[in-house]
């Protein structure tokens, strides 16, 4: 999937309950969405992640997550990126809408 709307961001971190920060322009600065913010504000805002994320060895350009509930072994969201950060974004992002 492609990079996520500025509207998509700002109601992913919000979810998450990261407030924004503003510069001397006002305008809205929220972490970056990489693999270190996504594991340290997203992922411990999901109950009991199990997560397989990895780039197919047959072709492919794109990373594939999977979040699964360690407990119930039911799937969460599952979502496929340019990026593995960007893949596990859309996996979390498939977790909030389903909420």
């Amino acid at each position: 999937m492609t990079k996520p709307t500025q509207e998509q961001v700002i109601e992913f971190w919000e979810w998450c309950g990261v407030t924004y920060t503003t510069d001397l322009y006002e305008h809205h600065n929220y972490p970056p969405i990489d693999l270190n913010n996504l594991f340290k504000y997203a992922l411990p805002k999901v109950e009991d992640p199990s997560i397989s994320l990895y780039k197919p060895v047959l072709g492919g350009n794109y990373w594939v997550c999977f979040l699964g509930h360690k407990v119930s072994c039911g799937d969460l969201g599952s979502a496929c990126g340019y990026t593995p950060a960007l893949a596990l974004f859309w996996a979390i992002w498939e977790v909030i809408k389903n909420e």
